[in-house]
């Protein structure tokens, strides 16, 4: 890829920059992106402990 291609990719994984939101289908980044959109599952990213969630890759 190209610096720009990367630049692009970059922001289009990164929540905080509007490419982000437009690539999912948003005008822009929502007022309340930061809320979990279901609160049963607030803490679904951490592990028992509070801790974070380990993930084996194979």
């Amino acid at each position: 890829m190209t610096g720009r291609n990367d630049d692009n990719h970059a922001n289009q994984m990164n929540s905080n920059n509007d490419a982000f939101w437009q690539s999912r289908g948003y005008d822009e980044r929502p007022d309340d992106w930061e809320e979990p959109s279901d609160p049963a599952n607030a803490d679904a990213g951490a592990g028992s402990d509070g801790g974070p969630l380990s993930v084996d890759y194979y």
